[in-house]
């Protein structure tokens, strides 16, 4: 399964394993857009995803649409060319990088960031 989604107390945790395509991006947005407005917090995490076969056009669109639906996003992401993509995706679609949503190399260490912001 591409995309799993654990309701946790304190965030939504959005796992990604595979090979991630916009149909999963969409999925990620729709499960952003269901989260209480107010506190919401997303772990968008992708150590389990072998691939980002989507382009970063497509993840500067999503991902403006998901910093629109939440207050805090952190990405975990250990492949480099997953975290890079993420990051530049990031800068590109301006959404505040560093304060409202951060990058990150491990799924613990993001989670960390985002129940403390």
């Amino acid at each position: 399964m591409p995309l799993e989604a654990f309701d946790r107390k304190t965030h939504l945790h959005l796992l990604m394993s595979g090979i991630v395509c916009p149909s999963d991006g969409e999925a990620a947005l729709t499960y952003a857009r269901q989260t209480p407005t107010e506190a919401s917090r997303l772990l968008l995490d992708f150590t389990e995803a072998e691939e980002l076969a989507l382009t970063v056009n497509e993840l500067v669109v999503l991902a403006r649409e998901i910093m629109a639906a939440v207050r805090v996003v952190a990405v975990a992401a250990p492949r480099p060319v997953i975290f890079g993509l993420n990051r530049q995706a990031l800068q590109l679609a301006d959404v505040g990088e560093g304060s409202r949503v951060r990058v990150f190399r491990d799924a613990d260490t993001a989670r960390d960031w985002l129940l403390s912001a």
